[in-house]
């Protein structure tokens, strides 16, 4: 019995000990890298990805392992290192450039790559703005819509139009008119005028009114000067076959 025993806890040894030989033993003396405290806690609050990760570990075993600020390594060495492809290396190497949590320098001899230990100066990654799936988006934009709006009534009909007749009437530009069309439309309400005298007179004033407003409808005024004549008596003017005096029939020859 005690033979079996001795037989069974030998081989429990012999087995422990070709585990020991093939397991891995990483010891200090061997090689290590001093990072301060300082620098793992701001690692472990920084967020990058596992292949930035990957080349930052590589870049502490070529340099602080070797108590070095900075070497040179080729892509080579990374590939061998991390066992990434040269093209995932580049990313991952401009990444950590453009974060300034690595330093590059280029020169004749190659590129060198070195640690940026004042980590006050890293750059954070900017949040990723949030995708919706497209039916989310879908609702949010109907949930967006506005609201249809009110029927029309005999009320607001009558105010839109009164609206839109007023908003018409401030946007249309005055037009002088010319002594044609004072003429005419003088005679058209039975009244002879001085159309050249009438045109004279507001070009003069800039087209304002005695009350000092700007005139908006010249026809209203041919209308007032011939009540005006009316009541204290019209004024008499030479007027040819045609009507018109000579200084209207000069001035709109010159007009033509």
């Amino acid at each position: 019995m005690n033979t079996l025993l001795s037989l069974i806890q030998g081989a429990e040894i012999d087995e422990y000990t070709a585990r020991s030989s093939i397991m891995a033993n990483p010891q200090a003396e061997n090689g290590h890298a001093d990072i301060s405290n300082e620098i793992l806690e701001a690692l472990a609050r920084i967020l990058i990805s596992p292949d930035e990760w990957r080349i930052l570990m590589t870049i502490f075993r070529k340099t602080y392992g070797w108590h070095k600020k900075a070497d040179w390594i080729s892509l080579s060495q990374f590939a061998e290192s991390t066992g990434m492809a040269k093209p995932h290396i580049c990313r991952s190497l401009s990444k950590l450039v453009k974060r300034n949590m690595i330093i590059r320098t280029d020169n004749d001899k190659g590129v060198s790559y070195g640690f940026q230990k004042d980590y006050e100066k890293w750059q954070k990654p900017l949040p990723k703005q949030a995708t919706l799936p497209k039916q989310a988006m879908s609702v949010a934009q109907t949930g967006n819509r506005s609201l249809p709006k009110q029927a029309p009534t005999k009320e607001t009909i009558t105010k839109e139009t009164i609206t839109k007749e007023n908003d018409g009437s401030k946007k249309k530009k005055f037009i002088p008119p010319t002594i044609k069309e004072v003429i005419e439309y003088a005679g058209s309400i039975g009244y002879q005028i001085d159309a050249e005298y009438f045109i004279d007179k507001y070009n003069a004033t800039g087209w304002k009114l005695s009350n000092g407003k700007t005139m908006k409808n010249w026809k209203a005024t041919v209308v007032t000067w011939k009540k005006k004549d009316r009541d204290n008596g019209p004024k008499p003017v030479e007027r040819d076959k045609d009507g018109m005096t000579p200084r209207e029939k000069q001035r709109l020859l010159m007009e033509k």
